[in-house]
């Protein structure tokens, strides 16, 4: 009788804590009074979709300036990159008083296990990139699995 209530006693605290606690889990996310956030892979840009269910992440490529990537993650029950079956993701940014549209296409790349129509890498380039290292932008619309969302709204700012 007693292990059962020690049992049931430390399973609740366990599942207590894995709800509200402040360390680290393998340096990708915290927990905090700021509540839950997870640090972008690439060092990007993330923005969430739904409960958790996306994390796109935003980054300029190293190489060419007018070239910005984007990669899909799932960062629950286990970190991976997620497939998106999108043919395209249009991003409309605001710059200079207007608005300019950024089409992101999908990045076959075999590493990853992407293709033509089911990838977690996508690119978009524009040659406004180069000069303009912050800009407030939404993702018109993305379809993920679990979900739909349009218009959300994020604020890019360069990596150091």
């Amino acid at each position: 009788m007693k292990r059962t209530i020690l049992a049931a006693l430390f399973t609740c605290l366990a599942l207590a804590c894995d709800r509200h606690h402040d360390h680290d889990h393998d340096g990708h996310h915290h927990h905090g009074e700021g509540g839950h956030a997870h640090k972008a892979p690439n060092g990007g840009v993330l923005v969430e979709f739904g409960d958790e269910a996306c994390h796109l992440e935003f980054l300029r490529d190293d190489v060419n300036a007018s070239r910005m990537i984007l990669f899909a993650h799932k960062f629950h029950p286990q970190e991976i990159y997620l497939q998106l079956s999108m043919a395209q993701i249009e991003v409309v940014a605001k710059v200079g008083g207007g608005e300019r549209v950024l089409v992101f296409t999908p990045v076959a790349n075999a590493t990853l296990g992407n293709n033509a129509t089911h990838s977690s890498e996508y690119e978009a380039a524009a040659d406004w990139l180069q000069d303009t290292p912050a800009f407030e932008a939404r993702v018109a619309r993305l379809t993920y699995p679990g979900g739909e969302e349009h218009n959300k709204t994020f604020q890019f700012t360069k990596e150091d």
